[in-house]
C-alpha cells in the first residue's frame, strides 16, 4: 500500500513530464513550419519581381538579362534551401506537395538558364506557371499542416 502510494505519483509526475515534453516539441515545429510559410510566401512574391525583371530585360533587349538571370536563379536557389530545411521539419506533410515543388524549382532554373531571347520563353513560361500551381498546392498543405485555415 506504502510503495502505490509513493510510486504512483512519481510515474504520474513522469507520464505529465512527457506528455509535456512533446507537446512542447510539436508546438516548436509548428512554430518553425509557420514561420518559413511566412519566408516561402516573400521568398515567392521576390520570385515574381525577379521573374518579370528578367521577362522585360529579355524583351527590350537590354543587357541587363545576364544580372537579372543571375537574381532570379539566387532566388530559386535560395527557396530550394528552404524548402530542404521546411521538408525536414514538416515531416507529417507525406504528398509529394514539397517534392513536387522541388522538382518544378529545378525545371524552372533549367528553363531561366535555357532562355536566351523571345523565342525561348516558351518552356520559361510552361515552368513557370508549373511552378506557381506547386507552390499554392505546397502552400495550401503547410497551412493545413499547422493547424492555419486553408488560404
Amino acid at each position: 500500500m506504502w510503495l502505490s502510494v509513493i510510486v504512483m505519483p512519481v510515474v504520474t509526475i513522469a507520464i505529465a513530464t512527457a506528455l509535456n515534453f512533446y507537446a512542447r516539441e510539436e508546438i516548436v515545429v509548428r512554430t518553425i513550419v509557420y514561420e518559413r510559410i511566412g519566408v516561402i510566401e516573400r521568398q515567392s512574391g521576390d520570385f515574381q519581381v525577379h521573374a518579370a525583371a528578367f521577362v522585360n530585360a529579355i524583351l527590350d533587349g537590354e543587357e541587363d538579362v545576364k544580372k537579372e538571370r543571375n537574381r532570379l536563379m539566387e532566388n530559386i536557389v535560395n527557396q530550394n534551401a528552404l524548402i530542404e530545411d521546411v521538408k525536414n521539419v514538416a515531416r507529417d506533410i507525406e504528398d509529394g506537395t514539397i517534392e513536387t515543388y522541388q522538382e518544378r524549382l529545378s525545371a524552372m532554373k533549367k528553363a531561366t538558364e535555357n532562355t536566351k531571347d523571345v523565342l525561348s520563353m516558351r518552356p520559361f513560361w510552361e515552368a513557370a506557371s508549373d511552378l506557381l500551381v506547386a507552390r499554392d498546392k505546397m502552400l495550401r498543405q503547410l497551412h493545413l499542416g499547422v493547424g492555419l485555415k486553408d488560404s
